[in-house]
């Protein structure tokens, strides 16, 4: 939703008086441009909204009429407040007029309403970095680190070579999803045997560049470098017997077969 849309929505959701509703949609589009200027927000305050007790004949075309202005300024105020830091210069003059004016406003100023050029520039510059974003997708964080490792593994022939045959094999698929019975022991056992076929960096085996395969499976960062950490599952390839001693069922299966897949690997 853009800043007009979102103004426009505010005004038919909360201004009930019809006769009002055009005249404040007009006013925000037109004082949008103006926001990062004093002068020239001070000047369409002047000529189009302050126009208490002028006669017809003094006003601009697409001025208040001088005995609806001070309500419309009230409900202007209503509208703009969500967004005081973007419109500061005008949200500064509405919310003094209703400090001074009003009763609620006498009980309980408003206080955060000094203008800040600095401020207003930066709010200003936020919102149109957002309305930028409005129409682009979310970013998928998983699939950009997943592409960030793939440019990684295809700088090394030998790495290509070893990830083509497993995906052969039926470890993981073209894209690395692997099967949902899959656990993380056995992507663990797949990176440390990998690590030990490559032997030279950004492959290692000491679990500390286990990042670079929890981003092509598609994984939390940490999480094989955590399983190698603690060993509940297994010892990475330094005790095969270990996988053995627990309720593993297929899964020791599917361990051996990474085991054997690297054993029998001629590269």
């Amino acid at each position: 939703m853009t800043i007009i849309e979102k103004l426009e929505g505010r005004i038919d959701k909360y201004i009930k008086e019809e006769c009002i509703k055009q005249d404040l949609k007009r006013i925000v589009s037109e004082m949008l441009p103006l926001r990062a200027f004093e002068n020239e927000t001070e000047n369409y305050c002047r000529d189009y909204l302050y126009t208490d007790g002028k006669e017809p004949e003094e006003l601009l075309p697409g001025a208040i009429d001088g005995l609806m202005a001070p309500a419309l300024r009230r409900y202007l105020l209503s509208v703009i407040q969500d967004d005081k830091d973007t419109f500061g210069y005008l949200y500064y003059r509405l919310s003094c007029e209703y400090n001074n004016n009003y009763p609620m406003g006498l009980l309980d100023p408003i206080r955060d309403n000094i203008p800040n050029e600095e401020k207003i520039l930066d709010a200003l510059e936020k919102e149109k970095l957002a309305e930028q974003q409005i129409d682009a997708p979310a970013p998928d964080i998983k699939e950009m680190r997943k592409e960030e490792a793939i440019k990684i593994f295809n700088q090394y022939e030998k790495a290509q070579m070893i990830l083509k045959k497993a995906q052969e094999k039926g470890f993981f698929d073209e894209n690395f999803n692997f099967p949902k019975e899959t656990r993380h022991e056995q992507l663990g056992i797949f990176a440390y045997e990998f690590c030990r076929k490559m032997k030279h960096t950004p492959f290692t085996d000491n679990g500390t560049n286990y990042a670079l395969f929890d981003k092509l499976f598609g994984l939390k960062v940490g999480t094989l470098g955590k399983v190698y950490r603690e060993g509940k599952d297994v010892d990475f390839g330094e005790n095969h017997e270990k996988i053995k001693q627990g309720d593993y069922g297929d899964r020791y299966l599917r361990a051996l077969m990474i085991f054997n897949f690297f054993k029998q690997l001629k590269i």
